[in-house]
Formats: structure tokens, C-alpha cells, sequence
């Protein structure tokens, strides 16, 4: 008995100094600057790494994972270390009341026919950046899109935007006061700032990122956007569905998303990321999807992260989706964005052959309970008109502000105005046009 013990206590003496010479290996690897930390701080360093290592290998082992992980810079770092390379702030967000809605017969159609698609815009967007430990996800969530809607269409080099100029923008600190854009963010907020500021953004060689939050001063900086505007308004694609079918249109391409980020998250190294613990949390991390497409017969979404080229799969990571259902793993489909981009003084001709999108791609819906809309459109008997089919005849008439949809039968009619009174009754799909 005592020498199993004695084995027992050897093989796990064996196992711990492996573990440590693992971590010493990632610390002489990527920790710069935690080489001189006190035996306190040491020790919740290693202690963290011992976690995220077990992950690492348990995960490997496993052979029903579909994705390799690995110890990287984030294995070395604590938990309140690792948060500082995210900044989506939840806390910021306006979230809008959105109703489950059927797909359409084209729409599924569609799906079916992209089972074994593969899409990739990485071509047009510059090699992933790195945001440090400065929380301004959101800038490059943001700037993605913007950068793959220039470099498509206007059919020169490939040009990258400033992150710097809108984390000093954005969020601007008067006094002093205020917040502070390395603490967080939202995407959409970049591009309601751009649209009240004439469409501003200037190129990142002209103002490069420093990972601190600085005065703003883009008045004194070129106008790299110059020739194109951006609207203030975004224009929603929940759902992996929905997802898909849009970024299939190359004149939409990239969207501006929101993950949920956990160790696992951070250790993914190749092949298609599943989590299900991911998917639980609530999205903390701005990035952008770029892409999408099936390994080994697993279909997945491509996401360009802002954690430098040298994480993941050049900076990529791919996430799985579903081709009938809405997986959204780690919240990657909750709310997928798309910027509407045209060329300055509304000529938006660009010469290419790209795909064209119908208005209902210019358009979003917000949905608001227990509202009703006033002035009708037409007769009385439009109230009888399916949800799909009002939606179509309000893109088609301009002077439609709305659907509105009685909650007892489930009939829609048109309103021309999006003021109205409180009411029981009815549900209103209030349109905007970007």
C-alpha cells in the first residue's frame, strides 16, 4: 500500500513540475513585464495559468472538439487582466424589443443552396490589429465593415482606418470627466458620431493607435472617408440565418458583431470554435465576421478578432453556425450590424459588378409593444394582410412610417406615422431608412 502511495505522490510531483515548466516556458514566451512581480501577484499568475492549462488540455483531449487550443498570452494573465483586451459595455447598450419572425420560403431557399458555400473578405480588409490592453474592441468591431465597404468598391489598395481618432472621439472626456473609451463601448455609437461629424475618419498611418484614450482632435486630421458617408443608423441581422443571407451579398460583405469571450474563447488556436458555456454569457467583446463557410463538414462563421495576427488562425476565429436553426454561439448572431455606406453626394455608382441590394436591406425595423400608429394607408381591409406581406407593401410606398399588427389575430396594416397613442391591442414595426 505504501508503495502505491509512494508512486501516487511521485506521479503527481512529476505532473506539477511539468505544469510549472509549462508556464515558465509561456511566461519566458509572452510575459514581458511580469518577470519582477511580488510573490503575491506571482503566485495568482501561476494559479490562473494552472486553470487555463487544465482547459487547454481537457478540451484536446476530448475527441469530439472540433477546434485545437493553446496556451497563449492570455494563459498567463489573471482573470481582471484577460477582461482588459475586451470592451463592448453592455451597460451602454439600447436594446431594442425584437419578435421571433419565420424565415421566408426564398430565405430558406436560399440557406439550402449556401450549405457548402465559402465566402471570405479578408482580401479587402487590412492584417488584424491589436487593441491591447486597452478595452476599445468596439472601434474595431466598428472599423472593419467601414474598411472592407471603401476597399471593395473603390478598387485600389487595401486602406486602414484610425481606431485612435474614434477611441479619442467617441466617448470624449470633458474636464476630465466622462467616459473613457479604453473602459468600453458600442459600434453603433462610431457610426452615429461619424454621421453627425461629416462623415470623419481618418487614416491610421496619419493618426496611429497609442492604447490610451487622448484628446480628440480629428479637426486637425485629414479626412481619410472622404468621398463616402456613413449613416447613423444600422441596420439589424439577428440570427445565424439572417447572418448568412446577408453577408452572401458581397455588397454587404462584413458586419459589426458582439461575442461572449471565456478562457476557452481566448485559448482557441485552429479549426471551428464550440462552446457551450460561451454561449451562455452575456457579450462582452466587439469584433467583426468577415466570412463564413463548412470544415469538416462543421459550418462556421469567420470573425476577425483585435488581438494581433499571432492569435488564433492569423487573427481569425471561426465559429460555428447553423444552417436551419439560430445556434448563436457565444452570442456571435444576437447583433450582427451592418453600416450603410454610399458615396459622397449620393452618386453611388462605383463601377463594380458587385450584387444590388433591394431597399430592404437599407432599411431596419424597431418593434414596439402596445403602440398604435395613427393615419391609415389605404383601406380598412389591409388590416388583414400577413405580417411579410405588409412589410413588402411598406418598402414599396414612401409615405409608410410602419406596420402595425393587431396582437389578438395576427393581421397587419400601414400607417403613415410613427406618433401615435398607447393601445392595447397592437404591436407596431416602426421602419427607418437609412
Amino acid at each position: 500500500m505504501m508503495k502505491i502511495v509512494l508512486i501516487l505522490v511521485l506521479v503527481c510531483a512529476a505532473q506539477a513540475e511539468d505544469v510549472r515548466q509549462e508556464y515558465l516556458n509561456a511566461l519566458a514566451k509572452y510575459g514581458k513585464g511580469l518577470q519582477s512581480l511580488s510573490p503575491k501577484s506571482a503566485k495568482a499568475h501561476f494559479q490562473s495559468f494552472v486553470k487555463f492549462n487544465k482547459g487547454v488540455k481537457k478540451n484536446n483531449a476530448d475527441p469530439e472538439s472540433t477546434y485545437t487550443a493553446a496556451n497563449n498570452m492570455f494563459s498567463i494573465e489573471t482573470p481582471e487582466e484577460r477582461k482588459q483586451h475586451l470592451g463592448r459595455n453592455a451597460s451602454r447598450l439600447n436594446l431594442v424589443e425584437r419578435e421571433a419572425e419565420q424565415l421566408s420560403t426564398e430565405d430558406m431557399l436560399q440557406l439550402i443552396a449556401r450549405a457548402d458555400e465559402q465566402k471570405d473578405y479578408i482580401s479587402f480588409l487590412p492584417t488584424p490589429k491589436d487593441q491591447g490592453n486597452c478595452g476599445s474592441c468596439w472601434t474595431y468591431g466598428s472599423i472593419a465593415p467601414l474598411e472592407y465597404q471603401v476597399n471593395s468598391r473603390s478598387g485600389k489598395d487595401v486602406v486602414s482606418f484610425s481606431e485612435q481618432m474614434l477611441l479619442d472621439c467617441v466617448y470624449e472626456r470633458k474636464n476630465g470627466k466622462g467616459p473613457d473609451g479604453c473602459e468600453g463601448g458600442m459600434q453603433d455609437q462610431v457610426y452615429k458620431w461619424m454621421a453627425s461629424h461629416g462623415s470623419h475618419l481618418a487614416l491610421e498611418k496619419d493618426h496611429p493607435y497609442q492604447g490610451k484614450d487622448l484628446k480628440c482632435a480629428y479637426k486637425t486630421l485629414p479626412n481619410g472617408f472622404s468621398g463616402w458617408k456613413v449613416a447613423s443608423a444600422v441596420v439589424k441581422y439577428p440570427g445565424d440565418q439572417k447572418m448568412l443571407i446577408a453577408m452572401s451579398t458581397s455588397k454587404i460583405g462584413v458586419l459589426t458583431v458582439a461575442v461572449h469571450v471565456n478562457d476557452a474563447f481566448s485559448s482557441y488556436s485552429s479549426g471551428v470554435f464550440s462552446d457551450k458555456d460561451c454561449t451562455r454569457g452575456q457579450d462582452n467583446h466587439a469584433v467583426s465576421a468577415s466570412g463564413y463557410g463548412v470544415r469538416d463538414g462543421v459550418p462556421y462563421f469567420r470573425i476577425r478578432n483585435s488581438w494581433g495576427p499571432y492569435w488564433g488562425e492569423g487573427g481569425y476565429i471561426n465559429i460555428k453556425r447553423s444552417i436551419t436553426q439560430n445556434l448563436n454561439m457565444c452570442r456571435v448572431s444576437e447583433f450582427a450590424e451592418f453600416p450603410v455606406v454610399t458615396k459622397d453626394g449620393g452618386d453611388d455608382e462605383d463601377g463594380s459588378d458587385e450584387e444590388t441590394t433591394d431597399d430592404s436591406d437599407l432599411v431596419t425595423w424597431q418593434i414596439v409593444k402596445k403602440r398604435k400608429l395613427w393615419g391609415w394607408i389605404g383601406k380598412v381591409s389591409q388590416l388583414r394582410m400577413a405580417l411579410d406581406d405588409a412589410r413588402e407593401a411598406c418598402l414599396g410606398n414612401d409615405q409608410c412610417k410602419g406596420v402595425v399588427c393587431s396582437n389578438k389575430n395576427g393581421k397587419c396594416g400601414l400607417r403613415s406615422s410613427v406618433k401615435g397613442i398607447r393601445h392595447a391591442g397592437f404591436t407596431s414595426h416602426i421602419i427607418s431608412r437609412s
